[in-house]
């Protein structure tokens, strides 16, 4: 009934964790589908044992390394179940998240992500903050649920269960921002509610050097994402930023919205860029 699919790259340290966490939902008709994306560490022999041991373990690995950006949307794919989730190799998943979110799932069609409440772990597991949840993604109108996530900050929607018709029909996640996820959670937005459980089922690994903390530009996160992407000259930063915008214009443009609600999320996108483009512009006095 769920494909997990488990992006990763020289992740030895931390993958056997999240593996295990999910291994041991209570909800177990699901396959974990990981990509490797040409590691060079040990992941592949930690990948081919679990593989070899759980019948539900499925491994690919790419013969080079093709991005961020590719090992996420292959694994979509992948996926043969009726929900979809990403995983992250440096996560850890309480044994109810599948099992309560495929239940949100099957009880109202009109939703069409579930996820958790959400906290943040350290390398050891100790709990070192927690996140609230501002969206209003659980509103009738498909523009206030964009709105919402288009205005306010934060969310991890990315990691929920997404029916897999849903995240096909949306566009992928690109190459082109350090934010690359954001069109593909607010396009899934315009075609259904989501659901959020309210306990803390899914805890977020934060630690000095994961990949979140270390690439914090547009211009420094495009290689990661696609490493195709490493020439400034053929990939300037405002060709980049071009593109995310045209990613969040290709996603109200394909979703099946009324005309008055295709034009009021047209408007929350224009209100967003507005907004973005004030922060950049220097008040009398300040520097550029």
């Amino acid at each position: 009934m769920v494909t997990v699919g488990l992006p990763v790259y020289n992740g030895e340290d931390l993958l056997a964790s999240a593996i295990d966490s999910l291994l041991a939902q209570t909800f177990t008709d699901f396959e974990l589908v990981i990509s490797d994306n040409a590691s060079t560490d040990g992941t592949e022999a930690l990948c081919r044992e679990y593989a070899a041991r759980d019948p539900r373990v499925r491994y690919h690995r790419a013969p080079v390394n093709r991005g961020s950006s590719w090992n996420h949307n292959h694994l979509v794919d992948e996926a043969t179940g009726k929900y979809f989730k990403w995983g992250a190799h440096d996560d850890v998943y309480d044994p109810e998240l599948l099992e309560r979110c495929v239940e949100a799932l099957e009880a109202d069609p009109g939703v069409v992500l579930a996820h958790s409440l959400v906290d943040d772990i350290d390398l050891d597991g100790n709990v070192i903050g927690k996140h609230e949840y501002p969206f209003r993604t659980d509103h009738p109108s498909p523009s206030v649920r964009y709105r919402d996530l288009l205005m306010l900050p934060g969310g991890h929607d990315l990691y929920g269960i997404v029916r897999t018709e849903v995240m096909q029909a949306v566009p992928p996640i690109g190459t082109f921002h350090h934010y690359a996820e954001r069109p593909k959670v607010a396009s899934i937005a315009l075609h259904g509610r989501f659901h959020q459980v309210q306990r803390v089922l899914f805890h977020h690994r934060e630690y000095p050097g994961s990949e979140q903390r270390s690439y914090t530009t547009s211009r420094a996160i495009a290689p990661i994402l696609d490493p195709r992407r490493a020439n400034p000259l053929l990939h300037p930063t405002a060709r980049l930023h071009a593109e995310y915008v045209a990613m969040f214009v290709k996603g109200i443009r394909t979703a099946p919205l009324t005309s008055g609600e295709r034009n009021k999320a047209y408007l929350a996108l224009g209100s967003w860029l507005a907004a973005r483009a004030g922060e950049r512009i220097p008040k009398r006095g300040q520097a550029s």
